[in-house]
């Protein structure tokens, strides 16, 4: 569990807020790596928005997604 999961369980317990709580939610889930979808030419789109993160031609694979308002981290590992 990371710092930013366990602060929300321990706000979670004491928060009546229901706005806060959605908030505090997205942003413990946008720090969350997730995995990136491969498509059928190669290249990975986010798997939460769908913004392209790398193209099969180059070298550089994006730490975030750079999609509009999406800013994703993107979990590389076994890739």
């Amino acid at each position: 569990m990371n710092k930013y999961q366990e602060a929300l369980n321990n706000l979670l317990l004491t928060a009546r807020k229901t706005e806060d709580i959605r908030i505090i939610q997205e942003l413990v889930d946008k720090e969350t790596p997730m995995k990136p979808q491969k498509t059928e030419y190669g290249d990975y789109l986010c798997g939460k928005c769908g913004w392209l993160v790398w193209e099969a031609y180059t070298p550089e694979k994006h730490e975030r997604c750079s999609g509009k308002e999406c800013g994703q981290v993107v979990d590389w590992s076994n890739e």
